[in-house]
């Protein structure tokens, strides 16, 4: 065994537009999570939220469109240093 492992998503989530998607505790610190750079997505059994989405079906395919991701990320412990301070490059 090389040490390597297989990424292959055990479920997705449906974005749809206008959404937000918060992830916490176990689910952002102990799961592999991203978004796939495709250009477009097909609907199958393995969207975990795809009983409140509206107008899809399995079978499905939605093309992608443009969209804003903003991330917020609380990281307690941080080296302190003043970064801002300009004047000492000088």
């Amino acid at each position: 065994m090389d040490g390597s492992f297989e990424r292959s998503p055990i479920f997705s989530i449906l974005s749809e537009p206008r959404s937000l998607l918060v992830l916490q505790r176990d689910a952002y610190k102990s799961y592999l999570h991203g978004i796939q750079e495709v250009k477009s997505d097909k609907i199958t059994e393995k969207i975990a939220n795809l009983s409140v989405c509206d107008n899809v079906v399995i079978g499905q395919e939605l093309e992608r469109k443009t969209r804003l991701s903003f991330t917020i990320r609380y990281v307690p412990k941080v080296v302190k240093t003043n970064i801002l301070n300009l004047n000492k490059f000088k």
